[in-house]
């Protein structure tokens, strides 16, 4: 009798929690930790990249929600508010946004549902007077400029128009903006969100990056299954979470930190090794120049400066930069080691037939000699070899100090351009790098033609066989760091202890 009674007991509670499910369901919302990461967080842009199935959509619907209804537990959102949702269709929509918020949307905080395109849901009103729209990028980009907002949700990679827009129309709320996405397009987000999260002088950006192994909700099998069977062009940006245009890059063992870069003084460069300065000019865009010293013993390049010079300041600013650079590293590249790009020997209409090289001898005194462009794919091949780690010294046989920011920066970014089909689709990888940010590598192009190196060359096939998993073959499957749920009370709880609790009007958008 008393386990039967036990057992009713236990049905109607199960009952109960059944009906409290259904009518609030943000109340069950269990995060794992980095999801928590991201809903603590405070920053005016948060930028969450993951691979699949880690949870992304799931913590971008509740953060909307509980914005929406001002039930946030860490951020004090004004009630009403005005947010919108990105997603790249109408198809994305139906068939993954709207379940997925509809499975966690307290119905009785609904004032109305609006319908749009083919009768889909595209815009809620909550009894508080909030509101959610729904878009498309399919969208014309008018219909982004329109009314003023206090968030934005992109839940696919955004175009670029689309981004400048909608951070446009967050301006005069001091608003918002989230990304939850795997990355798979629309790299300009890289350079315009992701590394202003990186970068610790830029306190509006915050950002993270989930591994789906991480997901404690996850099955392990399910996801080793996956893991498994995915192509290595993928297995980056839909495991690990990184970017899939840098998922072909060119100098694919270099990372952003020792032994690729150091500082001068884990370097040790001795003042009586070989200089060489290169200078790669335009006409518009900044001119790089590069420094670089040989160790010879070690068959070791390091690039010691790297500036940049507006071609509208003059030639003699250029020479002062010139002068002053060397002057601090107390030891002057001789001039037969002064290089430049052989665009400098055109005549220039407005020097009366001189050319850049003559204007720069004759106002600074420095003479320069013409790149050797031939053969720029041995050169290529080259400097792939020099990236890649000696293991006998156990550094790689370029090195780039830590004070030079732009050129690691194209250091990482540079990737191999790919065939199109005619409708702009990637068919295959070509033999050769995209040309668009790589001033500093043009000058390591022309440093390698004077500089090249005196061990044997790498098999240039096997570069292209190198399998992102294969750095991984000697680790577990699943890293040890995975998340943890953690429970709605433990919420609460760290959202009264929080000593800074976000706030919309706490600072300036920009």
């Amino acid at each position: 009798m008393e386990a039967a009674l036990s057992l009713l007991k236990t049905a109607k509670q199960v009952d109960r929690l059944a009906g409290l499910r259904e009518q609030d369901p943000l109340v069950f919302y269990r995060p794992w930790s980095k999801q928590l990461e991201f809903h603590r967080n405070p920053a005016a842009i948060r930028a969450v990249l993951g691979g699949n199935r880690v949870g992304k959509t799931t913590m971008g619907v509740v953060e909307d929600l509980w914005i929406a209804t001002g039930r946030h537990p860490f951020i004090k959102a004004p009630i009403p508010n005005r947010g919108r949702i990105g997603i790249s269709d109408f198809k994305i929509l139906d068939q993954v946004l709207w379940p997925k918020i509809s499975s966690w949307l307290p119905a009785y905080e609904v004032a109305a549902y609006h319908k749009g395109y083919k009768g889909l849901v595209t815009k809620i009103t909550f009894k508080n007077g909030s509101v959610i729209d729904m878009m498309s990028y399919e969208q014309p980009s008018m219909k982004w400029e329109s009314v003023d907002l206090d968030w934005c949700h992109f839940d696919e990679p955004p175009p670029y128009e689309v981004f400048k827009a909608t951070r446009a129309r967050l301006v005069d709320r001091d608003g918002r903006m989230w990304f939850t996405l795997t990355p798979l397009e629309e790299p300009w987000i890289m350079d315009e969100v992701w590394e202003k999260c990186e970068d610790p002088d830029k306190p509006r950006y915050w950002g993270i990056m989930l591994d789906m192994r991480e997901n404690p909700y996850l099955s392990r099998k399910a996801v080793g299954d996956f893991v498994a069977e995915v192509s290595s062009d993928d297995y980056e940006a839909r495991v690990l979470g990184h970017f899939r245009h840098l998922t072909g890059r060119v100098f694919k063992d270099y990372t952003d930190e020792y032994p690729f870069v150091m500082t001068a003084e884990q370097a040790q460069i001795s003042p009586s090794w070989p200089r060489m300065l290169v200078v790669d000019p335009h006409e518009k865009t900044p001119w790089a120049l590069q420094w670089y010293a040989r160790d010879e013993e070690h068959d070791t390049i390091y690039r010691i400066e790297d500036r940049r010079h507006d071609p509208a300041d003059g030639i003699e600013v250029f020479g002062n930069l010139v002068r002053n650079v060397e002057r601090l590293q107390s030891a002057p590249v001789p001039d037969h080691m002064r290089i430049i790009d052989t665009y400098a020997f055109k005549p220039t209409y407005n020097t009366g037939g001189n050319s850049l090289a003559d204007e720069i001898r004759e106002i600074t005194g420095y003479a320069f000699r013409g790149a050797d462009k031939s053969d720029q794919d041995s050169r290529l091949w080259d400097l792939i070899y020099r990236y890649k780690i000696n293991p006998i010294t156990h550094i790689p046989r370029i090195i780039t100090l830590d004070r030079c920011v732009p050129a690691r920066k194209e250091v990482k970014n540079y990737v191999w351009d790919k065939h199109r089909t005619k409708i702009g689709q990637y068919v295959e990888q070509k033999q050769t790098a995209v040309k668009k940010n790589d001033h500093a590598l043009s000058c390591d192009h022309y440093m390698a033609a004077e500089w090249p190196s005196t061990a044997r060359f790498a098999d240039p096939i096997s570069l292209f066989n190198d399998n992102p998993r294969a750095r991984e073959e000697e680790q577990s499957d699943f890293p040890d760091f995975e998340g943890v749920p953690i429970s709605i009370a433990e919420i609460h709880k760290i959202a009264k202890k929080s000593k800074r609790k976000g706030s919309f009007r706490r600072r300036s958008f920009y």
